[in-house]
């Protein structure tokens, strides 16, 4: 599990151009610190004037907290945005807890939360903590980067932390969320398309049954796993077929087909046509 803990004010010579920068232009936002799984010793913390900037926390354990409901216990997965200036409240006195939190400063923050409108300084129910993972590890590798933080990368990611939260708290997901075991079975289906695997195979790397790894797969992907390796297979073979210097033959077995014929035949199943006329297609087509 990765672990980030860094702060830029005054104390990062690569953060300097960035907050002198900011510091004169009203639409830029510069970062303040960052925390990312940060682990915590019992005890509470209390800072009855808040602190200058705008604070985004994700708690991935149960923790008390003071929101506009007053101080109370809260179950873990709980997100909080709080505004420059409010009360912070929060912690466990009993063990130790875990959080991912950024701290922003900057007018722009304003106008970043009339797009995004996160309700601030309350405990919000939050069962996408990766969302904002993803978001402080981007944030992150800017500022760490080999070259000067640029100011228009930052306030992009910042942009893109605001829209993910606000999914995160308040759109209704589209779609069911995919279980891990079932990820890694696709990842290592796409990773190993062109090679020779059975569903019980597959069905051993997520623990599962034949029958409920192919349900599950099935409901997330649209296919079953092996009508699934098919189309990846054949989806990189539309890509090899753009290039003449391979034949038919060659494509075939880069993609997992020891008989062109039987290439030839799925290829036309699925595609309409063989891959010799999908080739001259393509090869008449203008750019």
């Amino acid at each position: 599990m990765q672990r980030i803990l860094t702060f830029y004010r005054n104390l990062h010579p690569k953060s300097v151009k960035l907050m002198t920068h900011t510091s004169q232009d009203s639409d830029i936002v510069y970062i303040d610190g960052i925390g990312l799984h940060e682990c915590m010793p019992a005890g509470l913390i209390d800072r009855p004037n808040g602190t200058d900037g705008w604070l985004f926390m994700h708690f991935y354990d149960s923790v008390t907290m003071f929101d506009e409901s007053g101080i109370r216990q809260h179950p873990a997965g709980q997100f909080v945005l709080w505004q420059p200036g409010n009360k912070q409240y929060y912690g466990n006195s009993k063990q130790e807890w875990t959080h991912s939190w950024i701290h922003l400063c900057g007018n722009a923050i304003a106008g970043q939360l009339e797009q995004n409108p996160i309700p601030v300084n309350q405990a919000l129910s939050f069962g996408y903590p990766e969302f904002l993972e993803r978001s402080l590890v981007a944030i992150y590798d800017e500022l760490e980067g080999p070259f000067l933080p640029s100011d228009i990368i930052i306030q992009n990611l910042v942009e893109n932390l605001f829209r993910q939260v606000y999914r995160g708290l308040m759109e209704k997901p589209v779609y069911s969320k995919i279980p891990e075991n079932i990820k890694i079975i696709k990842n290592y289906i796409e990773l190993n398309f062109d090679k020779a695997f059975s569903l019980k195979d597959l069905s051993g790397l997520g623990n599962l049954s034949v029958t409920y790894l192919c349900g599950q797969f099935s409901r997330c992907f649209g296919y079953p796993p092996i009508e699934y390796r098919t189309r990846v297979r054949l989806q990189h073979a539309c890509q090899l077929l753009r290039d003449h210097n391979l034949r038919i033959s060659e494509i075939a077995q880069r993609v997992g087909y020891s008989d062109v014929y039987h290439f030839s035949k799925h290829f036309k199943q699925h595609l309409g046509i063989s891959p010799s006329k999908y080739r001259e297609q393509m090869s008449l087509r203008k750019p």
